[in-house]
């Protein structure tokens, strides 16, 4: 007859045995944005945005005088027009940055969806209170050519996200970014404009 093997029981002064440690956590790896382009032809968007900024900022300055226009921030112009310029200033900043972020962000998860729909209302405003910004002899500027374009774009790259054409949307809210919060804002910078006198100044001779 063979025998039985019988359980073992833990003796007094025996170890208990150690957990398994905690597997590491990994990190998310380093994604470049999905901008629905080849990242060559957003470069070459961005930078002729860049450089007809350059090019157009050189000529005013040389005409008016401003050539040796420094930096500075003074609030006071901004404070002295009522309240849509400064609406529209902040939203814009707003969708700017934020939009900045949202590249960068894993598609298609909560908070991407979050902040999207903060940059869509954003973005929205910023477009909606620029029609009630015009020159000096009351016309709309060719600058409202951007705010045209995102007023149809804006609802249109929502849609298609809530259809999940993902590649469609991405398109539709990287031009939205590059023309109407990157180009269009970059321009407000001309000197004549609002923003010229808010971020710049000329030395006192």
């Amino acid at each position: 007859m063979s025998a039985t093997s019988l359980p073992t029981f833990p003796q007094a002064g025996d170890r208990a045995p150690e957990p398994p440690a905690p597997s590491p956590k990994r990190r998310r790896p380093f994604r470049w944005p999905q901008l629905g382009y080849s990242y060559p032809i957003v470069a070459l968007l961005t930078a002729a945005g860049i450089g007809s900024f350059i090019w157009v900022y050189g000529m005013l300055a040389k005409s008016r005088g401003l050539t040796d226009a420094h930096f500075r921030i003074d609030f006071t112009p901004l404070a002295n027009v009522g309240w849509i310029i400064p609406t529209h200033a902040a939203s814009a900043i707003t969708s700017f940055l934020l939009g900045l972020v949202i590249l960068f962000l894993p598609k298609g998860s909560a908070l991407h969806r979050k902040l999207g729909w903060t940059w869509v209302v954003a973005m929205g405003l910023t477009a909606v209170t620029s029609f009630f910004i015009r020159t000096d002899n009351g016309n709309f500027s060719w600058i409202h050519s951007f705010t045209a374009i995102t007023a149809v774009m804006l609802p249109m790259g929502v849609a298609m996200a809530r259809m999940h054409y993902a590649k469609v949307h991405a398109r539709f809210m990287t031009a939205i970014f590059l023309g109407g919060a990157f180009t269009a804002g970059l321009f407000t910078f001309l000197p004549g404009r609002l923003m010229w006198e808010t971020f710049f100044t000329v030395s006192a001779s």
